[in-house]
């Protein structure tokens, strides 16, 4: 694409009690939680849908109204430049409460807290190594780090702690570095 100015859309959809809140949405329907959590930069736009939300009137969990929530991005990009939208997706309830919090570290990627661990995640190019400032260094196109499980797509390499992996050509890896299994695909 050339140099221009463009607008993104992220859109959500989704039923219950919701608020705008941390770049994205809160939903609650009978107790349970769920969050939709964006990095800030973005506007929010939210609309109440009750035509569709018709075709959820049998659901006993929510009102019959269907809340579209869009994450808008304007943006000026140069030739071969690119804008990703990142979005943390949790739920929490009286059993297992979780507040996470995203941060964005480097350029693609985001450092993940609050839960019984911090994580990474991200995008990029598997053929360039990208060094996260407290985190791991990579090279995948899409990857989720963290002590306990290692997920990466069309991945060269990844060094973190006691862990080191290479690859001569992508390949995507799902590792768990406390048993030391994994499947490579």
């Amino acid at each position: 694409l050339a140099e221009d100015d463009y607008s993104f859309r992220a859109v959500w959809q989704t039923v219950g009690k919701v608020e705008m809140a941390e770049g994205g949405l809160a939903v609650e329907q009978d107790g349970e939680h769920f969050y939709i959590k964006g990095l800030p930069g973005p506007r929010l736009k939210l609309e109440a849908d009750e035509v569709t939300g018709k075709n959820w009137s049998a659901y006993k969990h929510a009102d019959p109204v269907v809340h579209i929530l869009q994450q808008i991005a304007d943006v000026h990009l140069k030739k071969g430049e690119t804008y990703t939208y990142f979005n943390l997706l949790y739920c929490s309830d009286e059993a297992q409460p979780q507040d996470l919090k995203m941060t964005q570290v480097c350029d693609g990627v985001v450092r993940i807290e609050g839960g019984s661990e911090v994580a990474f995640a991200g995008v990029g190019d598997s053929a360039v190594v990208q060094k996260i400032p407290g985190g791991p260094e990579v090279a995948a196109a899409q990857f989720h780090v963290s002590p306990s499980l290692f997920s990466l797509v069309d991945a060269t390499s990844l060094v973190w702690n006691k862990v080191a992996i290479k690859a001569d050509s992508p390949v995507s890896i799902e590792f768990d570095p406390t048993t030391g299994e994994g499947l490579v695909i």
